[in-house]
């Protein structure tokens, strides 16, 4: 009897161990697993080469820094503390694709025992986009604050899904048979479809999205909660996903239970072997929402720099011009080409013993406000109340803003 109890017992280890690790490679979220203490990885998922750009041929065995995707001192100074402490949690990383992209990742570690030997399950999500955008928002006036409170918001949330990851992951260490929690509680719903389109399998977390208990999801046509005007996007995504065998990505408008819309980033890979759609759903209404506002006050910047009544031209620090209005076109009887050709410089007199005053205050404080001669395209002189100072632009580069008047009639 007691031998029977033990094979039960190994039989579902095992069976516990092999839906782990359907559950690992399965997962859209990047992971590694790898062997304490030296860090060398023995697996990782598809999810991860996928985003560091690498073959599993060319990562197995290998650390980290033998791939050059962290700086070696890096690593050990996060190494040794993770050995430690035995945990990480949310830590902003900087990391380098095998084509030399860099990247900006949370990465989370925790220790686990696979066969009694022991190993670290690490997880790295993506947070590039994000900052990207928060670093765009530091360069914006005062009038973009609402859009980097929301991105902050949007910054809680991902600490709040890590988090979650991390309580599963730590309830699967603690207890084999609950690997399955790792997949429940995800921070995104997952789903499997059948050919038909009906719903194999669901997560709570798509259920909570959805608003409907679970055992209601399971044979329902997944397209009951996709919004009408999103249902051609939705029927080529599935489409394109049998098809291809690659993941694919669309952003469409979903419909609750209680009738209420939010945006979603849905991902699906085909998984020939059950002859199901592997899929993610990921809820995005705020960061669409922090687009959208960032689009209209670049737009309404926009609107200032064409409608102004005075001449606004911009630059590049080597004197170059990167555009004007129509006021500045006016002003200097120049075509926006002509102003393009003749470069800041040829639009001041060089003769005005003010021009290198104004020059090194604006070096020395970043912007300069004063009167200056300058030069028409016809070569007349008229004098013009000049305002100029630094800016970032959305790409992060520096760039110049001129603002003159002519002032030539007020004296």
């Amino acid at each position: 009897h007691d031998i029977t109890d033990r094979k039960k017992a190994e039989e579902a280890l095992k069976e516990s161990e092999t839906r782990f690790f359907k559950a690992f490679h399965d997962s859209p979220v990047p992971q590694t697993i790898a062997r304490l203490p030296d860090g060398r990885w023995v697996e990782v998922n598809d999810s991860f080469l996928k985003l560091m750009e690498y073959t599993r041929e060319e990562v197995i065995g290998h650390t980290s820094a033998e791939l050059n995707i962290i700086d070696p001192q890096e690593r050990a100074r996060v190494l040794k503390s993770f050995l430690e402490k035995g945990i990480q949690q949310n830590m902003e990383m900087r990391v380098q694709t095998k084509t030399g992209k860099s990247l900006t990742v949370l990465s989370s570690n925790e220790k686990i025992s696979l066969n009694g030997q022991p190993y670290s399950i690490s997880t790295q999500i993506d947070i590039t986009e994000r900052k990207n955008a928060e670093e765009a928002l530091k360069a914006s006036d005062a009038q973009n604050q609402k859009l980097i409170e929301e991105l902050t918001l949007h910054h809680v949330e991902l600490e709040t899904q890590a988090e979650d990851l991390r309580d599963a992951q730590r309830a699967a260490q603690e207890s084999r048979n609950k690997f399955m929690e790792l997949f429940e509680n995800a921070p995104v719903g997952y789903l499997a479809l059948e050919k038909s389109g009906d719903i194999a399998e669901a997560n709570l977390t798509v259920a909570g999205l959805l608003g409907v208990d679970r055992n209601k999801l399971i044979h329902t046509p997944l397209s009951r909660f996709i919004a009408p005007e999103s249902q051609d996007a939705f029927y080529f995504h599935i489409k394109q996903a049998f098809k291809t065998r690659v993941m694919q990505r669309c952003e469409i408008v979903m419909v609750r239970g209680d009738k209420s819309t939010f945006c979603a980033l849905m991902e699906s890979i085909a998984d020939h072997s059950e002859g199901h759609i592997r899929m993610s759903v990921t809820e995005i209404t705020e960061r669409r929402q922090a687009a959208e506002s960032l689009r209209a006050s670049e737009d309404k910047n926009r609107a200032f720099f064409e409608n102004n009544l005075d001449a606004v031209i911009l630059t590049s620090p080597d004197g170059s011009v990167q555009d004007v209005n129509d006021a500045a076109c006016r002003m200097f009887g120049l075509t926006r080409q002509e102003f393009m050709a003749r470069g800041r410089d040829g639009l001041v007199e060089l003769n005005d013993p003010r021009l290198k005053t104004a020059t090194e205050e604006r070096a020395k404080t970043g912007k300069f406000k004063g009167e200056l001669s300058l030069r028409r395209k016809d070569g007349t002189i008229f004098q013009g109340e000049v305002s100029s100072s630094f800016f970032t632009d959305s790409s992060g580069q520096t760039r110049t803003a001129l603002i003159i008047r002519d002032v030539t009639g007020t004296k």
